[in-house]
């Protein structure tokens, strides 16, 4: 304990100086670490500069080598293609079509510009199964074309599609190969000569309407009590089932007068489950 002034001043001179020291050193460590820490953030940002920079080249040079590949499957002439897979079974000519864009779609398949090469190698794929049916006339694209020259003269057209829409959902195929797929539907179409050909995405659509179609229509009659049906009541008509985004105009009805309710329901629920049936093949279809 200081006995006089002057002693307490020095004492007092003494720690302030020594908190001056200790202070000088916390904020000389301050300073280093906060230049040493900015020169890391400028290191990081630069080395992401340079990730980007190889980032972007990696994409450009990944779209040129997957657009190389897709030209040299799909632009060379398609019957000389044609003649090198038609020897494999449906499965081993999907997986040949698509083993190159596979990857494409599972590498960064959120950028817009791999997946319109994927839809376009897609494309070219059903095409090419298209001009296989055509030009190798396969057992399920003849029966088809024999099902619509047979029914040809009910139905009077399939030009307007309108027309091949309501004869596809009122009288589908009946054959031992049913189900079928879509790009026979469009080879047979080809070969009726039709030129306004329904796209996949049609036939599906026509699928899921006709499936709508005769659910609604069988639940509408399963319950009721059987017997004649009344040649004016609705179970009779196509048109009084119909959903309400399907376009297609039936026009198309029960005429008999031996027509009962048990019959309908049984005719529509057959209807109904091979519309089903085949909606789901082609949706199981790898393209």
């Amino acid at each position: 304990m200081p006995h006089n002034e002057d002693e307490l001043n020095r004492e007092l001179e003494a720690l302030k100086e020594d908190t001056r020291d200790r202070l000088s050193g916390i904020i000389d460590n301050l300073k280093s670490d906060l230049a040493a820490q900015e020169e890391a953030r400028k290191e990081a940002e630069e080395k992401a500069r340079e990730a980007e920079k190889k980032y972007d080249a990696a994409k450009e040079l990944q779209k040129e080598e997957y657009s190389v590949v897709i030209q040299e499957i799909f632009g060379e002439p398609k019957e000389d293609l044609i003649r090198k897979i038609t020897k494999y079974s449906i499965g081993g000519i999907v997986m040949t079509l698509i083993a190159a864009t596979l990857s494409l779609f599972f590498t960064n398949f959120w950028q817009s510009e791999n997946t319109r090469l994927l839809s376009a190698a897609i494309e070219n794929s059903h095409h090419i199964l298209e001009d296989i049916s055509l030009l190798n006339a396969d057992e399920g694209t003849l029966e088809i074309v024999g099902h619509f020259r047979r029914e040809e003269e009910e139905f009077r057209s399939y030009r307007p599609v309108g027309l091949l829409a309501r004869a596809y959902k009122i009288k589908p195929v009946d054959s031992d190969n049913f189900p079928f797929y879509y790009y026979q539907y469009r080879a047979a179409f080809r070969m009726l000569g039709l030129d306004d050909i329904p796209t996949i995405e049609d036939l599906q659509r026509w699928d899921v309407e006709a499936h709508h179609l005769y659910s609604e229509w069988h639940e509408s009659v399963s319950d009721l009590e059987d017997g004649v049906v009344p040649r004016d009541h609705r179970a009779r008509y196509w048109d009084s089932f119909r959903s309400r985004g399907d376009e297609t105009r039936y026009l198309f009805w029960f005429s008999g007068d031996d027509v009962t309710f048990s019959g309908i329901s049984r005719a529509v629920l057959d209807r109904r489950d091979a519309f089903g049936t085949q909606l789901k093949k082609n949706e199981e279809m790898p393209l």
